[in-house]
């Protein structure tokens, strides 16, 4: 119902920098901690580049190379977060922004021939075929670029080759 006087975004992926702007553009005293040397690490270093100067310019706090170790409540119902390299940072609140795991675990993909690795991702080709006939997967849970609009163009293009006849398309 209010916002956070003081939040802490953890996470340096797309999620975790559109979170920190949003909160920032709002007053929050915004603090987004990435435990790699640059946001958007995946992406063109262009891009990443980009980010942080348009960060510092208006003044955003992005810390890089922060790995929480530990977090503890306060009485006050704030936060202390407790870094690897021995800093701390108090904040109001925490948002989680460190990525998704697959959630296939209670799916008996035991029972096919479906190929998933020990992390749970799930192996398809280059046309969302799995190790199994007539399975298909695509989106987050095929571990490759885990993008909103990535997912829908391989679920348009999977329909496509299975209801219209297009072959060719991936």
């Amino acid at each position: 119902t209010e916002l956070p006087k003081r939040i802490a975004i953890v996470g340096g992926g797309y999620i975790g920098v559109e979170m920190s702007g949003i909160f920032h553009s709002f007053n929050s005293d915004t603090h987004q901690f990435i435990r790699k040397p640059k946001p958007l690490y995946g992406f063109d270093s262009i891009i990443c580049q980009g980010f942080m100067e348009l960060a510092e310019n208006e003044g955003k706090q992005v810390h890089t190379n922060k790995s929480v170790t530990e977090v503890k409540k306060n009485e006050d119902h704030s936060f202390t977060m407790f870094f690897e390299d021995g800093t701390i940072h108090e904040t109001d609140l925490i948002l989680w922004a460190t990525g998704r795991n697959p959630n296939t675990s209670n799916l008996n993909i035991e029972a096919t021939d479906v190929n998933v690795y020990p992390d749970g991702y799930v192996e398809v080709d280059q046309y969302q075929n799995t190790t199994a006939a007539n399975i298909y997967a695509v989106g987050d849970v095929t571990g490759r670029v885990e993008l909103t609009p990535v997912a829908i163009a391989a679920g348009r293009r999977l329909s496509e080759r299975l209801f219209n006849g297009e072959k060719d398309l991936y």
